[in-house]
């Protein structure tokens, strides 16, 4: 039975041959004209693919009425003819784009499987099952338009991913009925099959467009020729709900044929006589070492000055232990009891709170020392997971050092048990120091003087003329056997033209060694051009250092203090406060106060902000995380605040 035919499918081999004509007029027309380029090609091409379309609507009653549930085999047969247009890059490489059209007969079928059906014999009211299927068959002219994308992947193969739409322009769709079983039982008529008529909607609209993948290679066959064969697969990405669709997933194999035309010859220009260069001039470098201060100075003058630093560190009253460990940990200072007469504060020149705090024990030993009445008690701690029996024994390690090392009467350093009664105090592996001596607890001062010179800035300036260009450049200056500065073609952002204008750039003299602080600076230029002829050039800058006491005695004064949170120790509340009057003390308009890298404005309320400033600091940071419940020196010190004031 025939169904919606707009155009007699009997037209297709001639709508097949017309299609080819123009092919080929189109390939030699676009291959003429496109030979000055070589970069497009028309490929007629034909090919043949085998789909699994979707036959039968499955979710409609229209069709399950007579028992069909749309389970069977499906397949379909094309066999397309047409032509492809390609685009190469001009390097015959990286990239292809194609576009083409093609006509196509094909022939889909559905077998449904066998399903059965129960009827009833009206001579004799017996119920008869019958068995039967049923069978779709189809045939459509196509006509198709597709373009694609392609990469080589080495050799004369392509990968190519593309888009193709296909309209039906025709089409003959007819569905049978066959009885299967029992041999008694016919259509009227007394045939086992019947022609059925098409439902409504049974057939899938005649637009359809998808995407493909396809792997293609150029085989050359001669006479201008180039064969690709093409396999790949295709699939629908628009909805095929109806009876006879177009690939719903197909395979395809084809061929297109391609003329590639020779490319054209190219016709170089006669080579003109080009006289011999001249000899390039000279190259003229030079270079000029000065001093910043005071204008363009010819000599460099190093300026000694002092630098007090004064220092004060609350007194951290407790000592931390391996986890699960009784031994005294290396990093705290020990000493023999011959060294303990060289310790004082001298000892802590040049060290930050850190360091001054491993030399915790030194420094209690040496104030019970001196406070001759003082006493100490030491109560050990255990953390989480460690016997509690730990405790005491590094108790008595803290009072072994003291006792036989820095002479303190055992009496004096008492080893105390925990009291439950105090404020709970966190988990942590040491020992905690507890005295009533407010000289043993008080903070730690300690202080230095420091020789620096201020060295002034230090310009350089160079000029480079070279008629053959630059190849490569450099600058050294030297003091003694010391390079101060290495700058290069490469690594400088000054410009490297051959006729570079004058340039410079500064530079600071850091850390002089006063042995050699009235060395002189020497400076060295070297260019290399690019015929490699090479010039130098060099400049000296005389350095003084001027007499101290011709400076006025320039010094400046640094105070710094560190205080700690006062929840767990009750020692540390009293050393912070003093620590925070030790600073303020030193505080003077005009001077710069940092604390806690915020730096505050001194005025008439500098002490009331600093103090509000150390208390908010303070407080925020009064317990451990609660992933980390247990004490430890990094978290005490992590926490601590730092005060600066510098002049």
């Amino acid at each position: 039975m025939l169904w919606h035919r707009p155009v007699s499918i009997f037209w297709l081999p001639v709508l097949v041959v017309v299609w080819l004509v123009l092919s080929v007029i189109l390939t030699v027309i676009l291959t003429v004209t496109a030979s000055a380029q070589s970069a497009i090609t028309i490929a007629p091409s034909v090919g043949y693919e085998f789909g699994t379309p979707l036959l039968l609507r499955r979710d409609s009653g229209k069709v399950n009425q007579l028992g069909v549930n749309g389970d069977g085999t499906s397949q379909s047969h094309t066999i397309w003819i047409g032509a492809q247009l390609h685009h190469d890059s001009l390097l015959g490489k990286g990239w292809r784009w194609s576009v083409g059209g093609a006509v196509a007969p094909s022939v889909a079928s559905f077998t449904s499987n066998p399903f059965t059906v129960t009827i009833v014999d009206s001579s004799t009211a017996s119920v008869i099952p019958t068995a039967r299927q049923f069978t779709v068959h189809g045939t459509s002219a196509l006509a198709q338009i597709s373009t694609n994308a392609s990469v080589p992947i080495g050799g004369r193969g392509w990968l190519s991913l593309g888009l193709w739409g296909t309209w039906r322009f025709a089409e003959d769709v007819a569905i049978a009925e066959e009885l299967l079983s029992p041999d008694s039982i016919t259509f009227p008529g007394g045939q086992r099959t019947r022609a059925i008529p098409l439902l409504p909607d049974a057939i899938a609209p005649p637009l359809h467009a998808g995407i493909d993948a396809a792997i293609e290679f150029g085989v050359p066959v001669g006479f201008g020729l180039l064969a690709s064969p093409r396999f790949g697969v295709r699939c629908n990405v628009t909805s095929i709900a109806d009876g006879l669709g177009l690939r719903a997933f197909s395979s395809l194999v084809g061929v297109s044929v391609a003329v590639v035309p020779d490319p054209p010859q190219l016709r170089l220009p006669p080579t003109p006589t080009i006289p011999p260069p001249a000899a390039p001039a000279p190259i003229k470098a030079s270079i000029d070492l000065y001093t910043t201060t005071g204008g363009q100075q010819q000599v460099a003058q190093i300026i000694p000055y002092r630098v007090h630093y004064r220092n004060v560190l609350t007194l951290l009253p407790v000592i931390f232990f391996g986890h699960g460990d009784v031994r005294l940990p290396t990093r705290y200072h020990q000493i023999s009891p011959a060294e303990t007469a060289a310790f004082s504060n001298a000892t802590l020149a040049g060290l930050d709170s850190v360091q001054v705090y491993h030399h915790l024990l030194n420094i209690i030993g040496q104030r019970m020392r001196q406070q001759k009445s003082s006493t100490l008690r030491l109560i050990g701690h255990t953390a989480s997971g460690e016997p509690a029996e730990l405790a005491d024994e590094r108790a008595k390690q803290v009072q072994h050092y003291l006792t036989s090392v820095w002479g303190v009467a055992r009496r004096r350093v008492v080893v105390a048990e925990r009291d439950p009664q105090r404020q709970p105090m966190p988990e942590f592996s040491g020992v905690m120091v507890e005295t009533e001596d407010s000289a043993l607890a008080a903070p730690i001062f300690w202080e230095w003087i420091v020789r620096r010179m201020a060295a002034p800035g230090i310009g350089i300036e160079h000029t480079i003329q070279a008629d053959a260009g630059v190849q490569d450049w450099s600058i050294t200056i030297q003091q003694q056997d010391r390079q101060l500065l290495y700058r290069s073609l490469g690594a400088d952002s000054l410009s490297a033209s051959a006729n570079s204008a004058s340039a410079s750039k500064l530079l600071t003299l850091q850390n002089l060694r006063e042995r050699e602080a009235t060395a002189p600076l020497v400076a060295t230029l070297r260019v290399i051009d690019s015929l490699g002829v090479e010039a130098i050039a060099a400049d000296t800058l005389r350095v003084e250092v001027l007499a101290e006491q011709d400076t006025n005695q320039i010094t400046r004064v640094i105070t710094t203090g560190t205080m700690f949170p006062a929840s767990y120790f009750p020692l540390l509340a009293a050393g912070n406060e003093q620590t925070l009057r030790y600073v303020l003390g030193d505080v003077l308009p005009g001077n710069r106060v940092v604390v806690d890298q915020r730096e505050i404005a001194v005025g008439n309320q500098v002490a009331k902000a600093i103090t509000t400033a150390v208390g908010k600091s303070l407080q925020a940071g009064q317990a451990p995380s609660e992933g980390n419940k247990q004490l430890t020196e990094e978290w005490l010190f992590s926490k601590s605040i730092g005060l600066r004031v510098e002049q």
